[in-house]
């Protein structure tokens, strides 16, 4: 995101003004994978299960995530008005201040660590609940998961050259 920001940045000092952008939808960077918490809870039952948790980790599990995910809406949406101030103050007007765009983007760099600082948070606090052994197979799953869905875009690519062939 970060890199995209300061192409942004060069292109719009470097370039003519150009009109202004519709703004980005949120958590676009997100839209590959997904948020690992929601992956986490959408699938609680199962790998509590296979973790084998006992009924005060799974509840402390359950509060880590939903106080992470109340502090990560606030994170979110000040990130998302900060990439947006930023990409007014370069692209929205044919005068544009220097100084002020660099404080942009500086904000909008920060609140996007803010985002991350809270994801890493949460695992810090889950590897808190688990033992050693639950965390070691929580990640062998996580990287199951990743297996599959590396495979299932490319089962997905394969197809898609298939029919270009036709």
């Amino acid at each position: 995101m970060l890199s995209l920001i300061l192409f942004a940045a060069h292109t719009a000092l470097a370039a003519p003004p150009a009109p202004p952008m519709p703004p980005s939808p949120p958590d676009m960077e997100q839209r590959g994978g997904g948020d690992e918490g929601d992956n986490l809870m959408k699938h609680f039952p199962e790998i509590a299960e296979r973790l084998g948790l006992t009924a005060e980790q799974r509840t402390k599990v359950e509060t880590l995530y939903y106080e992470n995910k109340l502090a990560g809406i606030d994170l979110k949406a000040k990130a998302e008005r900060t990439r947006l101030e930023l990409q007014r103050g370069m692209l929205a007007t044919t005068d544009y201040d220097e100084k002020a765009v660099l404080k942009s983007f500086e904000a909008a760099a920060s609140a996007e660590t803010e985002v991350k600082r809270n994801e890493l948070k949460l695992m810090l606090s889950l590897r808190k609940v688990l033992t050693t052994e639950q965390w070691a197979q929580l990640k062998a799953m996580r990287e199951e998961r990743r297996g599959e869905r590396r495979e299932r875009r490319h089962g997905e690519e394969g197809d898609e050259h298939e029919r270009d062939d036709d």
